[in-house]
Protein backbone atom coordinates (compact mmCIF):
# COMPACT_ATOMS: atom_id res chain seq x y z
CA UNK A 1 0.00 0.00 0.00
CA UNK A 2 1.30 3.39 -0.82
CA UNK A 3 2.30 5.94 1.87
CA UNK A 4 2.21 9.66 1.21
CA UNK A 5 5.56 11.10 1.02
CA UNK A 6 4.46 14.13 2.76
CA UNK A 7 3.93 14.22 6.18
CA UNK A 8 1.74 17.03 6.75
CA UNK A 9 1.29 17.24 10.34
CA UNK A 10 5.11 17.96 10.36
CA UNK A 11 4.66 21.39 9.60
CA UNK A 12 3.06 24.42 11.36
CA UNK A 13 1.05 27.11 9.82
CA UNK A 14 1.69 30.06 12.73
CA UNK A 15 -0.87 32.85 12.63
CA UNK A 16 0.68 36.34 11.15
CA UNK A 17 1.78 38.86 13.84
CA UNK A 18 -0.60 40.98 12.00
CA UNK A 19 -3.74 38.98 12.99
CA UNK A 20 -2.60 38.37 16.24
CA UNK A 21 -1.79 42.14 16.50
CA UNK A 22 -5.61 43.25 16.00
CA UNK A 23 -6.49 42.98 19.35
CA UNK A 24 -4.04 45.84 20.67
CA UNK A 25 -7.04 47.70 18.12
CA UNK A 26 -9.79 46.00 20.01
CA UNK A 27 -8.19 47.00 23.77
CA UNK A 28 -8.46 50.55 22.50
CA UNK A 29 -11.68 50.66 21.22
CA UNK A 30 -12.93 48.90 24.92
CA UNK A 31 -10.96 51.80 26.94
CA UNK A 32 -12.51 54.43 24.17
CA UNK A 33 -16.10 52.58 24.92
CA UNK A 34 -15.01 52.79 28.84
CA UNK A 35 -14.67 56.67 28.61
CA UNK A 36 -17.46 57.64 26.71
CA UNK A 37 -19.68 55.62 28.96
CA UNK A 38 -18.46 57.23 32.31
CA UNK A 39 -18.88 60.69 30.33
CA UNK A 40 -22.70 59.84 29.89
CA UNK A 41 -22.48 59.29 26.01
CA UNK A 42 -23.51 55.96 26.21
CA UNK A 43 -24.68 55.75 22.30
CA UNK A 44 -21.03 56.84 21.20
CA UNK A 45 -19.84 54.05 23.61
CA UNK A 46 -22.19 51.55 22.20
CA UNK A 47 -20.35 52.07 18.74
CA UNK A 48 -17.04 51.45 19.75
CA UNK A 49 -18.08 48.40 21.59
CA UNK A 50 -19.75 47.18 18.54
CA UNK A 51 -16.61 47.72 16.15
CA UNK A 52 -14.59 45.77 18.89
CA UNK A 53 -16.79 42.82 18.87
CA UNK A 54 -16.94 42.61 14.98
CA UNK A 55 -12.96 42.57 14.90
CA UNK A 56 -13.12 39.71 18.08
CA UNK A 57 -15.52 37.91 15.63
CA UNK A 58 -13.62 38.46 12.27
CA UNK A 59 -10.42 36.94 14.30
CA UNK A 60 -12.37 33.78 16.49
CA UNK A 61 -9.22 31.42 14.58
CA UNK A 62 -6.83 33.36 17.05
CA UNK A 63 -6.66 31.40 20.66
CA UNK A 64 -7.40 33.55 23.13
CA UNK A 65 -10.72 35.27 21.00
CA UNK A 66 -13.01 33.12 23.39
CA UNK A 67 -11.98 35.30 26.62
CA UNK A 68 -11.32 39.01 24.36
CA UNK A 69 -15.40 38.06 23.14
CA UNK A 70 -16.73 37.58 26.68
CA UNK A 71 -14.84 40.98 27.86
CA UNK A 72 -16.77 43.20 24.51
CA UNK A 73 -20.01 41.57 25.85
CA UNK A 74 -19.70 42.57 29.47
CA UNK A 75 -19.09 45.87 28.84
CA UNK A 76 -21.72 46.34 26.37
CA UNK A 77 -23.75 44.61 28.45
CA UNK A 78 -22.92 47.47 31.17
CA UNK A 79 -23.47 50.05 29.11
CA UNK A 80 -26.85 49.43 27.64
CA UNK A 81 -28.27 48.75 30.56
CA UNK A 82 -26.72 51.85 32.10
CA UNK A 83 -28.69 53.59 28.44
CA UNK A 84 -31.86 51.53 30.04
CA UNK A 85 -32.04 49.13 26.85
CA UNK A 86 -32.55 46.41 29.40
CA UNK A 87 -32.73 43.63 26.42
CA UNK A 88 -29.62 44.52 25.29
CA UNK A 89 -27.86 44.60 28.04
CA UNK A 90 -29.05 40.87 29.87
CA UNK A 91 -28.19 39.18 26.19
CA UNK A 92 -24.69 40.75 26.31
CA UNK A 93 -24.11 39.59 30.06
CA UNK A 94 -25.60 35.98 28.92
CA UNK A 95 -23.38 35.75 26.28
CA UNK A 96 -20.19 36.73 28.85
CA UNK A 97 -21.45 34.51 31.06
CA UNK A 98 -21.86 31.58 28.77
CA UNK A 99 -18.28 32.39 26.74
CA UNK A 100 -16.43 32.81 30.08
CA UNK A 101 -18.21 31.49 33.59
CA UNK A 102 -14.94 32.68 35.40
CA UNK A 103 -15.52 36.55 34.28
CA UNK A 104 -17.15 37.68 36.90
CA UNK A 105 -18.34 41.51 37.06
CA UNK A 106 -16.77 43.22 40.30
CA UNK A 107 -18.58 46.10 42.12
CA UNK A 108 -16.05 48.76 40.76
CA UNK A 109 -16.84 48.25 37.06
CA UNK A 110 -20.53 49.08 37.44
CA UNK A 111 -23.81 49.72 39.74
CA UNK A 112 -24.82 47.16 42.62
CA UNK A 113 -27.94 46.78 40.29
CA UNK A 114 -26.36 45.58 37.10
CA UNK A 115 -23.56 43.53 39.12
CA UNK A 116 -26.45 41.79 40.54
CA UNK A 117 -28.13 41.28 37.49
CA UNK A 118 -25.19 40.28 36.11
CA UNK A 119 -24.95 38.05 38.57
CA UNK A 120 -28.20 36.41 38.58
CA UNK A 121 -27.57 35.93 34.77
CA UNK A 122 -24.58 33.66 35.61
CA UNK A 123 -26.94 31.35 38.20
CA UNK A 124 -29.18 31.23 35.04
CA UNK A 125 -26.41 30.18 31.90
CA UNK A 126 -24.97 27.37 35.07
CA UNK A 127 -28.56 25.70 34.73
CA UNK A 128 -29.24 25.45 31.79
CA UNK A 129 -29.86 22.24 29.17
CA UNK A 130 -26.55 21.36 27.39
CA UNK A 131 -26.49 20.97 23.49
CA UNK A 132 -24.57 17.93 21.40
CA UNK A 133 -23.28 18.05 18.28
CA UNK A 134 -19.93 16.16 16.33
CA UNK A 135 -17.02 18.10 14.75
CA UNK A 136 -15.48 16.80 11.37
CA UNK A 137 -12.45 17.66 10.06
CA UNK A 138 -10.96 17.60 7.03
CA UNK A 139 -7.38 18.02 7.62
CA UNK A 140 -4.92 15.28 9.61
CA UNK A 141 -4.24 15.75 13.07
CA UNK A 142 -6.91 18.30 13.40
CA UNK A 143 -7.84 19.33 17.21
CA UNK A 144 -11.02 20.78 18.49
CA UNK A 145 -11.32 23.79 21.38
CA UNK A 146 -14.33 25.01 22.07
CA UNK A 147 -13.93 28.56 24.38
CA UNK A 148 -10.43 28.26 24.54
CA UNK A 149 -10.74 24.58 26.24
CA UNK A 150 -9.06 21.33 24.86
CA UNK A 151 -11.56 18.75 23.46
CA UNK A 152 -9.85 16.35 21.70
CA UNK A 153 -8.89 15.10 18.36
CA UNK A 154 -11.55 15.47 15.16
CA UNK A 155 -14.17 14.13 15.33
CA UNK A 156 -14.60 15.33 18.44
CA UNK A 157 -18.03 15.56 20.49
CA UNK A 158 -19.53 18.66 21.66
CA UNK A 159 -21.28 18.97 24.63
CA UNK A 160 -21.94 22.66 26.23
CA UNK A 161 -24.58 24.70 27.76
CA UNK A 162 -27.20 26.14 25.66
CA UNK A 163 -25.96 29.68 24.08
CA UNK A 164 -23.13 31.32 22.43
CA UNK A 165 -19.53 29.96 22.21
CA UNK A 166 -16.67 29.97 19.88
CA UNK A 167 -15.21 26.97 18.52
CA UNK A 168 -11.57 26.55 16.70
CA UNK A 169 -10.10 23.57 14.84
CA UNK A 170 -6.27 23.65 14.43
CA UNK A 171 -4.22 21.39 12.10
CA UNK A 172 -0.89 21.33 11.87
CA UNK A 173 0.17 22.94 8.37
CA UNK A 174 -3.14 24.12 7.70
CA UNK A 175 -4.86 27.75 8.38
CA UNK A 176 -6.67 27.63 11.42
CA UNK A 177 -10.34 27.70 11.84
CA UNK A 178 -12.54 29.53 14.39
CA UNK A 179 -16.37 30.83 14.10
CA UNK A 180 -18.61 32.09 16.67
CA UNK A 181 -21.51 29.45 16.60
CA UNK A 182 -25.25 29.21 18.65
CA UNK A 183 -25.75 25.90 20.76
CA UNK A 184 -29.07 24.43 20.83
CA UNK A 185 -30.26 22.26 23.04
CA UNK A 186 -30.76 18.66 22.51
CA UNK A 187 -28.79 16.53 19.81
CA UNK A 188 -27.83 18.82 16.46
CA UNK A 189 -26.52 17.43 13.43
CA UNK A 190 -22.64 17.35 12.88
CA UNK A 191 -20.24 20.45 12.01
CA UNK A 192 -17.97 19.79 8.77
CA UNK A 193 -15.44 21.83 8.99
CA UNK A 194 -13.21 22.60 5.57
CA UNK A 195 -9.60 23.68 6.50
CA UNK A 196 -7.36 25.28 3.70
CA UNK A 197 -3.64 24.65 4.03
CA UNK A 198 -1.19 27.45 4.67
CA UNK A 199 0.63 28.77 1.92
CA UNK A 200 3.99 26.45 3.13
CA UNK A 201 1.86 23.43 2.96
CA UNK A 202 0.24 24.51 -0.83
CA UNK A 203 4.23 25.16 -2.24
CA UNK A 204 4.69 21.58 -0.65
CA UNK A 205 2.22 19.48 -2.26
CA UNK A 206 2.54 21.34 -5.62
CA UNK A 207 6.12 20.15 -5.43
CA UNK A 208 5.09 16.47 -4.64
CA UNK A 209 2.63 16.46 -7.34
CA UNK A 210 6.11 17.26 -9.15
CA UNK A 211 7.26 14.48 -8.36
CA UNK A 212 4.11 11.94 -8.75
CA UNK A 213 4.35 13.72 -12.61
CA UNK A 214 7.11 11.11 -13.25
CA UNK A 215 5.65 8.01 -14.58
CA UNK A 216 7.13 5.63 -11.67
CA UNK A 217 6.40 3.46 -8.71
CA UNK A 218 6.46 5.95 -5.74
CA UNK A 219 7.18 3.93 -2.77
CA UNK A 220 8.86 5.36 0.75
CA UNK A 221 10.53 1.98 1.88
CA UNK A 222 13.98 1.44 1.43
CA UNK A 223 14.98 -1.38 -1.17
CA UNK A 224 16.51 -2.82 1.74
CA UNK A 225 13.03 -3.83 3.14
CA UNK A 226 11.12 -4.37 -0.11
CA UNK A 227 10.67 -8.27 -0.46
CA UNK A 228 13.03 -9.99 -3.20
CA UNK A 229 9.78 -11.12 -5.09
CA UNK A 230 8.47 -7.31 -5.12
CA UNK A 231 11.33 -6.32 -7.98
CA UNK A 232 9.97 -2.90 -8.09
CA UNK A 233 11.51 -1.12 -11.11
CA UNK A 234 12.61 1.88 -9.36
CA UNK A 235 12.10 3.79 -5.68
CA UNK A 236 11.88 7.42 -5.83
CA UNK A 237 12.59 9.54 -2.22
CA UNK A 238 11.51 12.76 -2.20
CA UNK A 239 12.95 15.02 0.49
CA UNK A 240 11.15 18.62 1.54
CA UNK A 241 13.09 21.13 2.95
CA UNK A 242 11.92 22.58 6.73
CA UNK A 243 12.05 26.31 5.05
CA UNK A 244 9.61 28.66 3.29
CA UNK A 245 11.78 28.40 0.14
CA UNK A 246 9.84 25.28 -1.64
CA UNK A 247 12.40 23.01 -2.58
CA UNK A 248 12.93 19.54 -2.88
CA UNK A 249 15.50 16.94 -3.35
CA UNK A 250 14.23 13.83 -5.77
CA UNK A 251 16.48 10.74 -5.49
CA UNK A 252 15.76 7.45 -7.66
CA UNK A 253 17.25 4.34 -6.49
CA UNK A 254 16.81 0.63 -8.32
CA UNK A 255 18.65 -2.71 -6.68
CA UNK A 256 21.25 -1.88 -8.86
CA UNK A 257 21.80 2.09 -7.13
CA UNK A 258 21.06 5.29 -7.07
CA UNK A 259 20.75 8.23 -8.78
CA UNK A 260 21.93 11.68 -8.02
CA UNK A 261 19.98 13.85 -5.91
CA UNK A 262 17.49 15.86 -8.39
CA UNK A 263 16.73 19.67 -7.17
CA UNK A 264 13.24 20.89 -7.22
CA UNK A 265 12.84 24.38 -6.83
CA UNK A 266 9.20 25.98 -6.77
CA UNK A 267 8.99 28.03 -9.58
CA UNK A 268 11.75 26.41 -11.73
CA UNK A 269 12.28 23.26 -13.76
CA UNK A 270 13.97 20.62 -11.85
CA UNK A 271 17.81 20.17 -12.96
CA UNK A 272 20.34 17.21 -12.01
CA UNK A 273 23.62 18.85 -9.90
CA UNK A 274 26.79 18.32 -11.50
CA UNK A 275 27.94 15.24 -9.82
CA UNK A 276 26.78 11.84 -12.10
CA UNK A 277 25.99 9.39 -9.43
CA UNK A 278 24.84 8.89 -6.07
CA UNK A 279 27.53 9.40 -3.13
CA UNK A 280 27.83 10.33 0.49
CA UNK A 281 29.75 14.04 -0.99
CA UNK A 282 26.91 14.25 -3.61
CA UNK A 283 24.15 13.84 -1.47
CA UNK A 284 25.53 16.44 1.39
CA UNK A 285 25.69 19.19 -1.33
CA UNK A 286 22.47 18.50 -2.10
CA UNK A 287 21.02 18.60 0.97
CA UNK A 288 23.01 21.70 2.02
CA UNK A 289 21.53 23.29 -1.30
CA UNK A 290 17.47 22.03 0.49
CA UNK A 291 18.77 24.04 3.91
CA UNK A 292 20.40 27.15 2.09
CA UNK A 293 18.26 30.42 2.30
CA UNK A 294 16.86 31.55 -1.04
CA UNK A 295 18.40 34.10 -3.41
CA UNK A 296 18.62 37.36 -2.13
CA UNK A 297 16.32 39.86 -4.57
CA UNK A 298 18.65 41.40 -7.37
CA UNK A 299 19.80 44.92 -6.16
CA UNK A 300 17.77 48.11 -7.64
CA UNK A 301 19.13 49.41 -10.71
CA UNK A 302 21.20 52.86 -9.57
CA UNK A 303 19.08 56.03 -9.76
CA UNK A 304 22.20 57.50 -12.26
CA UNK A 305 21.63 54.36 -14.49
CA UNK A 306 18.16 54.18 -15.25
CA UNK A 307 16.91 55.48 -19.09
CA UNK A 308 14.28 57.07 -18.12
CA UNK A 309 16.12 59.38 -15.87
CA UNK A 310 18.01 60.71 -18.43
CA UNK A 311 15.32 61.03 -20.82
CA UNK A 312 13.39 63.20 -18.13
CA UNK A 313 16.51 65.59 -17.57
CA UNK A 314 17.03 65.92 -21.52
CA UNK A 315 13.86 66.44 -21.81
CA UNK A 316 13.86 69.05 -19.18
CA UNK A 317 16.50 70.97 -20.70
CA UNK A 318 15.40 71.22 -23.89
CA UNK A 319 12.23 72.86 -22.12
CA UNK A 320 14.23 75.52 -20.17
CA UNK A 321 16.52 76.26 -22.96
CA UNK A 322 13.52 76.98 -25.19
CA UNK A 323 12.05 78.91 -22.16
CA UNK A 324 15.06 80.78 -21.92
CA UNK A 325 15.40 81.52 -25.53
CA UNK A 326 12.22 82.62 -25.88
CA UNK A 327 12.49 85.26 -22.65
CA UNK A 328 15.99 86.58 -23.81
CA UNK A 329 14.74 87.40 -27.42
CA UNK A 330 15.05 91.16 -27.79
CA UNK A 331 11.63 92.83 -28.80
CA UNK A 332 10.96 93.88 -32.27
CA UNK A 333 11.69 97.43 -32.87
CA UNK A 334 8.50 99.53 -33.93
CA UNK A 335 9.11 102.56 -36.55
CA UNK A 336 6.93 105.87 -36.42
CA UNK A 337 5.92 106.50 -40.36
CA UNK A 338 4.25 110.53 -41.02
CA UNK A 339 2.34 110.52 -44.20
CA UNK A 340 1.43 114.67 -44.56
CA UNK A 341 -1.95 115.09 -46.30
CA UNK A 342 -2.11 118.29 -48.39
CA UNK A 343 -4.56 120.48 -46.54
CA UNK A 344 -2.10 120.10 -43.00
CA UNK A 345 0.68 122.11 -44.85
Amino acid sequence: MERPLLDEGAMGAPLPPERVEVFSRVAELLAEGTTLATGLREGDALARLSQAERLVREHADVPGACRWLAEVRTRIGVVALAASLDDLGRSALTDAATLDPSRALGSAEAPPAVVGEARRLALDVAARPTGRFQVLADGPFATVYLDDQLLGSAPAAVVAPVGRHVLRVESRGFLPWGRVIDVFEGVTSDLRVRLSPGPELRARRRLVDAARGAQVELLPAALADLPESAEPSQVWRLEVGAGPQSRALLTRCSRQGCSAPTLLSEGHPAYEPEYDSFSAGALAQARAWLAAPPPPPPPPVPLYRRAGLWIGVGGALVAASIAAALLTRPAPRQTLVVEPRPGDL
